[in-house]
């Protein structure tokens, strides 16, 4: 099992710099933290805006941090906040248009340097299980 988790550590830290090369391709971000991306990936992967709160939980935050965070991205034009409508006190926050264009373009150069890296393996479809279930367990880990 050892020998796995140093494999799924190194896959971990080639996408981590995947992801940095691919954030770095996109002009317009300007230069985005790990947490900032994390926002992104997140609020982009909702089915609406999301609460603060929930936002907080997912990128392991406190509330002042994470609205902190928010405000930062908002200032950069890649969120946006709108109140809620169930609680005059709540804010709900979704991707905006450039938001959403600057996860496209990372995610799309991302997804090409895997490609032009890996795109000449073929995988058994017991690997392929496998990595689906590595994927999906990680997924509600976190």
């Amino acid at each position: 099992m050892v020998l796995v988790l140093d494999q799924l550590e190194r896959i971990a830290t080639e996408m981590v710099a995947a992801t940095n090369t691919a954030l770095a391709g996109v002009i317009e971000t300007g230069e985005l933290s790990i947490q900032q991306w994390r926002l992104v990936i997140i609020l982009g992967g909702a089915s609406g805006p999301l609460r603060l709160n929930e936002i907080a939980w997912r990128v392991n935050a406190s509330m002042p941090s994470t609205s902190r965070l928010v405000q930062r991205m908002e200032r950069r034009g890649l969120v946006v906040t709108s109140p809620d409508p169930l609680d005059r006190r709540g804010r709900r926050i979704n991707l905006t248009d450039k938001g959403e264009a600057v996860r496209a373009q990372v995610i799309s150069g991302r997804r090409q340097l895997l490609e032009d890296s890996l795109g000449d393996l073929q995988l058994e479809p017991a690997t392929i299980a496998t990595l689906h279930e590595i994927a999906d367990r990680l997924g509600r880990l976190l």
